[in-house]
């Protein structure tokens, strides 16, 4: 496992959280590529994981850019036109994928929106992280909504054939909800679950690294 897919259950969920925190320690390692093949709306998130790599130019971060802060195929539309174009720019990201893995670096890939936000023509991002084959995290909120979100989201990505070996909570409180909702997705993702803490202070921040790391280093233990 030397690359990962982060993808979310919703937008605003901690996607770009996870992938900046877990690049950072990746970094620590050794070599460390990163890749958020669609954007929209602000650079900032993109920028800010090329910035956790190393890597300053956001075109060699980003693929496609839509300006506005909407869903790809907004712009594109779902045509048959919009189809093409999209799979051209998977294609693009595939293969700066398949050259950084090549490189010896590991890589961070981070996903746009949740995993059936469209892309253009009939492409979601499931499709994205399908073409990609590489591991997928799912990272979700601890609040209300996260179950179902949580669920649903898992079972299309394991009806699509996706390999999910992780989720994420994020910015897990000590509320009964949150922890309550925790608890229930230990016992029905089937899946490692992983909790970070409300990035109040540097100190949450390392120990959030850390978590990350560790799972990282336990799921490559669990696909050798």
């Amino acid at each position: 496992m030397r690359a990962v897919f982060i993808t979310g259950t919703d937008t605003g969920v901690g996607k770009t959280t996870v992938a900046v925190l877990l690049a950072r320690a990746l970094r620590e390692w050794g070599g460390v590529s990163v890749l958020k093949p669609f954007a929209s709306g602000n650079t900032a998130d993109a920028r800010q994981l090329g910035q956790a790599a190393g890597v300053r130019k956001f075109s060699d971060i980003t693929v496609h850019f839509c300006h506005r802060p909407v869903a790809p195929a907004a712009v594109l539309g779902c045509g048959v036109k919009a189809g093409r174009f999209v799979n051209k720019k998977i294609d693009e990201a595939k293969n700066r994928l398949d050259e950084r893995l090549k490189s010896g670096d590991r890589v961070v890939v981070e996903g746009l929106g949740g995993v059936l936000a469209p892309l253009g023509g009939t492409l979601t991002v499931a499709d994205l992280m399908k073409s990609f084959a590489v591991p997928v995290w799912l990272v979700a909120r601890p609040g209300l909504g996260t179950l179902n979100h949580s669920l649903l989201s898992l079972e299309v990505l394991r009806h699509r054939g996706v390999t999910v070996k992780r989720l994420v909570v994020s910015g897990v409180g000590k509320t009964f909800v949150e922890q309550s909702n925790l608890s229930i997705l230990r016992k029905l993702c089937a899946v490692p679950v992983t909790a970070l803490p409300r990035l109040t202070s540097l100190k949450k921040e390392i120990q959030s690294q850390r978590l990350l790391a560790r799972a990282f280093s336990q799921d490559v233990e669990r696909l050798s």
